[in-house]
């Protein structure tokens, strides 16, 4: 079982925009993985909901709520667009749910999640997918190719890193002892280390290498 987190920035190019290669990511799902859980990330729309309610008084966990259920309709837009046949009829969004999926696995090839831990970004429920579904290999799309050694929107001289260990992600990071609703990393910290300690690797491409390379030849980071 391939397990993958797709970015919410790739599903959004504007908040008047589906990406257009969206349908393009889903076909080549379809026709080369056999079986993939894909747990969908929130991006602009989450945001932008989050963002006006913080400035309108909302407490930190009325935003995470928020996260949550904004980002459960980009999954199921995502699921709706995958072939119905092969694919777990029901979005899933809480544990219940996933450990109902998880029986059905030889009855279908494709499985659509939100997210549903409080506090934490989708990239931690994919973490927990990777468990739950005894991978420990987990495949991140997003609209960058790689982990920097800082954060190059804001330093132009920030360097590649192709490789690193868990441990290094998180200082470069700083290692945030909260996820702040919204804020974007190429890892949310808590996923990375819930990967540190089961031992998962996770590698991070962009919606265009994986879309015009093989699997085998992507280009991105690896952290382990």
């Amino acid at each position: 079982m391939t397990i993958i987190k797709l970015g919410g920035s790739v599903i959004q190019e504007s908040l008047d925009q589906i990406n257009p290669l969206l349908i393009n990511f889903v076909r080549k799902i379809e026709n080369e993985f056999e079986k993939a859980v894909i747990t969908v990330g929130g991006g602009l729309i989450s945001r932008l909901f989050q963002k006006y309610a913080a400035e309108h008084g909302a407490t930190i966990r009325d935003q995470h709520h928020i996260g949550i259920r904004s980002l459960l309709l980009q999954a199921e837009l995502v699921k709706s667009i995958y072939d119905q046949k092969r694919t777990y009829p029901i979005l899933i969004d809480n544990k219940r749910k996933l450990m109902h999926a998880i029986k059905l696995t030889k009855k279908y090839d494709f499985f659509i999640t939100g997210a549903w831990n409080l506090g934490k970004s989708s990239d931690f429920d994919t973490i927990k997918n990777a468990i739950y579904f005894n991978s420990k290999e987990v495949l991140r799309i997003t609209n960058v190719d790689y982990v920097y050694d800082s954060d190059p929107k804001t330093n132009p001289n920030a360097n590649i890193i192709t490789e690193l260990t868990w441990e290094e992600y998180l200082n470069i990071i700083g290692n945030p002892k909260e996820h702040e609703p919204g804020k974007s990393y190429p890892v949310d910290p808590f996923a990375a280390k819930l990967a540190q300690k089961h031992k998962i690797a996770m590698k991070l491409t962009s919606l265009k290498s994986f879309l015009e390379n093989s699997i085998s030849d992507l280009k991105g980071s690896t952290i382990k």
